[in-house]
């Protein structure tokens, strides 16, 4: 006698083919069962602003300080002058 010759219907009533909760019923109640929702919502830390936005605020900086110097009648340092082409020839 194979294993379902008996069936009496009980087969059905305890394992419906279409269980009561959903898929995605069964899943969300595992996920929080087994860890914190939170904790699946982990933001990554604060990284670095774009090399580009950095050497463009960096040239405002060195612009604006030629500015000044210009404005006090100072000589402007060579260093500003320098890094003002490279940051210029980088974006």
């Amino acid at each position: 006698m194979g294993h379902y010759d008996d069936c009496t219907g009980d087969y059905e009533d305890k394992h419906p083919i279409y269980p009561s909760k959903s898929l995605t019923k069964i899943v969300s109640d595992h996920i929080k069962s087994t860890s914190t929702y939170d904790s699946l919502l982990i933001k990554p830390p604060l990284g670095l602003r774009p090399k580009y936005i950095a050497y463009s605020e960096r040239l405002k900086e060195i612009n604006a300080a030629i500015g000044r110097y210009l404005d006090a009648g100072q000589v402007i340092p060579q260093e500003w002058i320098d890094e003002f082409s490279i940051l210029n020839s980088e974006i």
